[in-house]
């Protein structure tokens, strides 16, 4: 039986129909393809980025660590070598009438006012402005003399800081305190100096030179903007 004509025709409109879907679908679907391949291809970009960006900053943490390593090494290997050298010539003055009620500081938790930094110990002791003064006073005149004696060519900012810090140490320990002082030496962009803490929470800038305490570090001008604080054991 042979299907009437109308039938045959719808026929081949349906599937002519079918025809054109198929092509229109297969069609937005290598588009959509396409498009996704691209999208990965932009993602894998990004991923590799961020790979090589993390890589950088690791790279950059590691070397941060090696220098804070020999910014350390230099600094001990410089009191050690001033200290050691002129011990027999120095009389460490007596610093305990001042150290009798000192507060804690811990500047692992507490921070410091800059952001380069090297902190030895895990705590240290703080006192009043004015106690701080009459420590420094005593300690001072032995760093004065002995850089005189020294050659005054080559006597220079860092000679007075490392071996101020370095006999403020030294008395510390001659004191048998539990804790050292928060007593930094510090370096501006072309000085350096000393910074202590007070019991009040401010840091003042100390220029061992003249054992005058200039102003608090946040209120510091040229040549004393700090850049940098050693804070040793």
């Amino acid at each position: 039986m042979v299907a009437p004509e109308w039938l045959q025709n719808v026929t081949l409109f349906l599937g002519g129909l079918l025809v054109v879907i198929r092509q229109l679908l297969i069609r937005e679907c290598t588009k959509n393809v396409t498009k996704l391949e691209k999208d990965l291809a932009s993602i894998t970009e990004k991923r590799d980025a961020l790979s090589r960006n993390y890589q950088n900053l690791l790279k950059e943490k590691n070397q941060l660590i090696l220098d804070c390593d020999s910014d350390k090494l230099y600094l001990s290997e410089q009191i050690q070598q001033l200290t050691s050298q002129l011990a027999d010539a120095l009389v460490l003055p007596d610093i305990t009438p001042y150290t009798d009620d000192p507060t804690t500081f811990d500047p692992w938790t507490e921070g410091l006012p800059v952001d380069d930094y090297v902190i030895a110990d895990k705590e240290y002791y703080v006192y009043p402005k004015e106690d701080w003064l009459e420590i420094l006073r005593r300690v001072q005149p032995n760093v004065k003399a002995v850089l005189s004696r020294w050659r005054s060519s080559i006597s220079d900012c860092d000679n007075f800081a490392l071996l101020m810090a370095g006999l403020v140490s030294g008395c510390f320990a001659k004191a048998d305190l539990d804790l050292q002082g928060a007593f930094m030496v510090a370096w501006s962009r072309t000085h350096a100096f000393n910074v202590y803490r007070d019991s009040d929470g401010d840091y003042w800038v100390y220029e061992p030179q003249n054992s005058k305490t200039v102003c608090k570090l946040e209120d510091a001008e040229d040549p004393y903007v700090t850049r940098k604080l050693w804070l040793m054991s």
